[in-house]
């Protein structure tokens, strides 16, 4: 064959495709079909079918979720947890698998994880609650960890079924509440005893005809001071266990702090007792608190450094502005609190005192602690104790202590 033959053969065009005629086996033949999700995330990062093994491996339902909330991988603990085969989960928002009354929540709080990301866990301190095929719920901690691709940021949620673990804390705090009760029992029966007894004693008194006006007057007056007594004990009883739902308004703590110091000072049993300094910044914003409450927590923490100085001392009461909170300080040049006393003293009914509840500052933390901030305590033997009361500017994350 000479080489214009070669070339002239190798020039000619190449004929159309041919088409299949209906019914024909070429038009019977499936597509082959795109790659589903999962292998499409493993095409797009490092070591992707690595990645899938040790999903399939893992002991928690693991997804994997693109940005817009559409599911393109799941593992078979997932399967298992929610009762969805993997086909039924593929492609779907994630939002499927949650309660409806989280649902609009998570979509919020997934845009801004996305926006910013780092590993976080959902479920800690409030509970998320996870939506079974059939209907049920069950309680589940989510881990959530942000990974980069060639296509964009994916989310790595890990899915823990924590219903036994919520059980045994539910058990738990059944036992500690059992406990709480039974201490309050104690120091009921003990706080009140007392002054029914010498009430009673009182009352039988006051009926007999031979008292001096003097002596009817004294057993008046006795009488008064034991009802008086009896009654702050149920009022500190009250109040710790239903301290009521927060009135938050905007107001002014200067004004609340100067309010209990004044209470504070003119109650006789302080009278006299203590030298008290103030320092009230004088540029303090103004915060959202209950002032009722606020007062009753003050109270409390003021109170109790009056009584850690016995017959005299000083006690300074500052405010000021720290780390996105208002503060109230109050010092006492007291004795102090000994080292392995210090976090009893927000356990209810922990006194070392021989009359009181041991509610003050448990009550006083609770309050504090539900308007976002926390109570915080530093002391040494013979120099007194500090307590700092923080409580959240505007819209600021809660306050923890350090």
């Amino acid at each position: 064959m000479t080489t214009r033959h070669r070339d002239h053969r190798r020039a000619r065009p190449s004929a159309p495709a041919r088409k299949s005629a209906p019914g024909s086996a070429d038009a019977k033949r499936p597509k082959p079909t795109p790659p589903a999700p999962a292998d499409a995330v493993a095409g797009r990062t490092p070591g992707g079918t690595l990645l899938i093994s040790a999903l399939e491996g893992s002991p928690a339902g693991m997804l994997i979720v693109d940005r817009s909330g559409r599911i393109a991988l799941v593992n078979s603990r997932t399967e298992a947890l929610f009762g969805y085969g993997r086909a039924e989960l593929i492609g779907q928002p994630l939002e499927m698998l949650l309660q409806r009354r989280f649902r609009e929540k998570h979509r919020e709080r997934r845009a801004e994880f996305y926006d910013l990301p780092a590993a976080r866990v959902m479920g800690e301190g409030r509970p998320v609650y996870a939506l079974r095929k059939d209907g049920r719920e069950f309680p589940v901690e989510i881990g959530l960890q942000i990974f980069e691709t060639t296509e964009g940021r994916f989310a790595l949620a890990s899915v823990i079924d924590i219903t036994r673990r919520s059980a045994l804390e539910k058990k738990l705090a059944n036992s500690e509440r059992l406990a709480d009760i039974g201490g309050m029992i104690s120091v009921v029966a003990h706080e009140i005893r007392n002054p029914l007894g010498t009430i009673v004693m009182a009352a039988k008194a006051v009926g007999h005809k031979d008292l001096s006006p003097e002596e009817h007057q004294r057993v008046l007056s006795l009488l008064t001071l034991e009802t008086d007594r009896l009654n702050r004990t149920l009022t500190d009883i009250l109040q710790f266990a239903k301290p009521g739902e927060a009135r938050m308004t905007p107001g002014d703590l200067n004004a609340t702090v100067r309010e209990v110091l004044d209470a504070v000072k003119a109650d006789p049993s302080n009278a006299g007792r203590a030298e008290v300094r103030e320092e009230l910044a004088a540029d303090l914003p103004e915060i959202s608190f209950d002032a009722d409450q606020i007062h009753q927590a003050l109270w409390n923490v003021i109170s109790n450094a009056f009584q850690a100085l016995g017959d005299d001392g000083l006690i300074e009461v500052k405010t000021e502005v720290r780390d996105g909170a208002v503060v109230v300080h109050v010092r006492d040049d007291g004795h102090g609190i000994p080292q392995d006393q210090r976090e009893k003293i927000f356990q209810p009914f922990f006194t070392t005192r021989a009359q009181g509840t041991g509610l003050g500052l448990p009550t006083s933390r609770r309050i504090v602690q539900a308007h976002g901030g926390d109570i915080r305590v530093e002391s040494s033997p013979d120099r007194g104790s500090l307590f700092s009361i923080f409580l959240p500017i505007g819209g600021a994350a809660a306050v923890t202590g350090s």
